[in-house]
Formats: C-alpha cells, sequence, structure tokens
C-alpha cells in the first residue's frame, strides 16, 4: 500500500516482503521503520492468533468534541448497550434541527460513517440508518445520534480482529475482469498467498526495476 511517500508490505510470507523490501531499497533511498504499528489513523496489534484494528484515539477525539466522553463533572458519562433501538424509527414530527444543530449533526454523523467504514462495523447499520435523513434531520434523529456516541463511549477501544486462518487465502483486486478469469480457472483456497503475491510482483512491480 502506497500512501504519500509511506510504503506498507503485506504478504503471509516474510521471505517474500524481505525479498520485496530489498529491490525497493536498491532502487530508491528509503528508511525500513519495521512492523507497522499505525497506518491512516488506524491502531494494528499483532497476537499469536491474529491482528487487532481499531481506531481508539480517533473514537475518543470524536466523543471529546461532542462532550460526550467526560460530564461537568468529570465523571464517564451514561453508556448505552447498543447503537440504536432496534424499535428505533425517525419520526417525521419531530423538530427539525436549526441550521447551527444541522450543521453539528451532519458532521457527527459522517466523522462516524468514516469510523463504521474502517474499523467498527458494529455502528454501521445505526449511522447508515441516520443518514438516509440528512436532508431533514430533526430532533429525534438527534437523540439517535447521541445514542450510538454514549454507546461508543462504552466501547472506545472496540476494533475488528482478524484470526489467522489455517489454510487459505484472503485476496481483494478492484480488477473485475482479473477477478472473473482468476476465478474461473483455479480454486482460491488451493494458492498459497506468496504464489499471488510473486504474479502481482512480476506483472506490476518489476518493471519498475528493468
Amino acid at each position: 500500500m502506497v500512501y504519500v511517500d509511506d510504503l506498507l508490505f503485506m504478504s503471509s510470507c516474510q521471505e517474500t516482503i524481505s525479498r520485496v523490501k530489498d529491490m525497493f531499497k536498491a532502487k530508491f533511498q528509503m528508511t525500513d521503520i519495521g512492523p507497522a504499528e499505525y497506518v491512516l489513523g488506524i491502531s494494528i496489534k499483532r497476537f499469536n492468533k491474529g491482528m487487532f484494528f481499531g481506531q481508539p484515539n480517533y473514537t475518543k477525539e470524536i466523543l471529546e468534541g461532542c462532550s460526550m466522553w467526560n460530564d461537568e463533572n468529570g465523571l464517564p458519562i451514561e453508556i448505552k448497550s447498543s447503537p440504536m433501538m432496534t424499535s428505533w424509527e425517525h419520526d417525521p414530527d419531530g423538530q427539525i434541527l436549526n441550521e447551527r444543530d444541522r450543521s453539528e449533526f451532519l458532521s457527527v454523523l459522517m466523522k462516524l460513517a468514516y469510523l463504521a467504514q474502517q474499523s467498527r462495523p458494529d455502528i454501521l447499520f445505526a449511522v447508515n440508518k441516520l443518514s438516509q435523513y440528512q436532508a431533514k434531520c430533526n430532533s429525534s434523529d438527534q437523540r439517535a445520534l447521541e445514542r450510538i456516541l454514549r454507546y461508543l463511549r462504552g466501547t472506545w477501544d472496540y476494533g475488528i480482529f482478524y484470526t489467522k486462518p489455517e489454510s487459505g487465502i484472503l485476496m481483494f483486486t478492484n480488477d473485475p475482469d482479473f477477478w472473473d478469469a482468476f476465478q474461473s480457472k483455479v480454486n482460491l483456497l488451493a494458492i498459497p498467498m506468496q504464489v499471488l503475491l510473486k504474479n502481482w510482483i512480476a506483472n506490476h512491480v518489476l518493471d519498475m526495476f528493468t
């Protein structure tokens, strides 16, 4: 993964990672700072059984910005056990928010949408539900948004844990033609990650060094 002047190498094969890094070091001036621990605001922690991805700092920043971290006495605010009540419905008769409250509502909602997409799928449904009423958000939507924040206060350090697979691979591609051709010819679970990475390197990276 490339972000501005940072590179992140990922593979289930350490030998492949080392070889690719050596190729880049031979071509470009670069520094190896070791295993990634914090990438684009996402905290990465490694365990024997897998990896944890979370955004506790970003979550705390959102809550503090909404005065939903501690109350006026410096004590943790009341938390909720779920991001949305199962019976919740938008109240069309609710009081329409004024321009200031609407702007704040939308700003927080967009931050929560980013959080949900990156590391908190547990709030994704609730955030998506409220997003449907952005044009005419009212007091009922505002209360629902507050509930999400109270839920996050009690789960601010939650994230996603990816267990280490015993076999098979996890593969991503944004090329539908490659996916269709690949899926029609091979069994995905039968190909180790290092083989896929070697093929990708052969097609997309080696041109830089020839």
